[in-house]
């Protein structure tokens, strides 16, 4: 028995020094892919709206963690960060619906965080493994950013979208099913069973789409060159 517990605490040990070895982005891209497994056990349930503020929160923290090389950079995600955390706590907690105010931070927040490991990975002489790793999280965290947008855009406009499911009743207007919505629509799957209306909603979901491919070329261009560029030195 003693010679078993050994063993387990040094798989731990070797665990969490594998971990300590890894970049910061990894720990996004590995935050971001939780999101995924954990949110659905959890959907159309109590907890759901109290999952989604501490999702945010996790989001936040890794983001701001990742960003942290840089000081400046550093400071204005936070500034952009905490508006948005505060706000989602306080329509959490508050009687009052400032959904749209807490929804819109977090659109800028997205925003800023992808520009900035876009730049970061453009501006990379050389790929590790830790720039591929912030390729995943941009990619998904385009997906969840233009969530958001669909979501601000139902909130000012509730027949901006609709869902053609067999069960009428059913309508649309959930951060999950606007997250679903925009992976479909990132990736070109696109099952068609929930449907922009207005011009707003449909200019966001073309230009959505649009992204999705001409990312997935340009970053497999960009670590192709790189790659050429450091074997031929």
């Amino acid at each position: 028995m003693v010679i078993l517990i050994s063993k387990m605490n040094q798989k731990i040990a070797d665990f969490v020094n594998i971990l300590k070895k890894q970049g910061k982005l990894f720990y996004l891209c590995v935050v971001l892919f939780l999101i995924f497994v954990i949110h659905p056990f959890f959907d159309k349930t109590p907890f759901e709206e109290l999952l989604l503020n501490i999702i945010t929160t996790v989001i936040l923290a890794s983001a701001v963690y990742a960003l942290g090389y840089n000081k400046k950079r550093l400071i204005w995600s936070i500034c952009l960060g905490l508006p948005w955390l505060l706000s989602a706590w306080f329509d959490f907690f508050s009687p009052l619906d400032i959904s749209l105010v807490s929804h819109s931070f977090g659109v800028l927040f997205y925003l800023y965080v992808i520009i900035l490991l876009l730049r970061h990975i453009i501006n990379a002489n050389t790929i590790t493994v830790d720039e591929i790793y912030g390729g995943i999280a941009i990619y998904l965290l385009i997906g969840m950013a233009f969530g958001v947008i669909y979501t601000v855009i139902y909130t000012v406009d509730s027949h901006s979208f609709n869902a053609s499911f067999s069960d009428t009743n059913y309508r649309v207007g959930d951060w999950s099913d606007f997250l679903y919505f925009s992976y479909t629509t990132l990736t070109t799957l696109g099952y068609g069973d929930i449907i922009p209306l207005n011009t707003i909603a449909k200019s966001m979901v073309n230009l959505e789409a649009i992204i999705g491919v001409l990312y997935i070329a340009i970053m497999i261009a960009r670590l192709i060159g790189i790659h050429t560029t450091n074997h031929k030195r």
